[in-house]
């Protein structure tokens, strides 16, 4: 209550309304692992998220104007209008491993 301002009775219904889950994944909180409360800072609670989300997906998008880039970049990604079709790419060869040297 102090840090985000609502109350367990809340933050239950939060979740029920996010049908037991993180918001963006859907992941369901374990007793180790909690739902975060994800908030704007210095702003409103925005929704529960698992730890991955919260810090690796919301936490790097600082801004909704590149959240939403970030959205239409990978709806609708530049290289195949480019190209005129989609190339898949092959991956990395592998390398090949190197023997490891003998201990003195």
């Amino acid at each position: 209550m102090k840090v985000y301002g609502i109350t367990l009775e809340e933050y239950e219904v939060i979740l029920a309304y996010q049908d037991g889950g993180c918001a963006i994944c859907g992941k369901k909180p374990t007793r180790d692992k909690p739902l975060h409360i994800d908030h704007e800072h210095g702003g409103y609670v925005r929704g529960l998220l698992d730890s991955y989300c919260n810090t690796r997906l919301v936490g790097r998008l600082k801004s909704y104007e590149r959240a939403r880039k970030l959205a239409d970049y990978l709806e609708d990604p530049p290289a195949i209008k480019a190209l005129g079709r989609p190339v898949t790419a092959p991956g990395r060869p592998r390398k090949k491993r190197q023997p490891r040297k003998k201990a003195r």
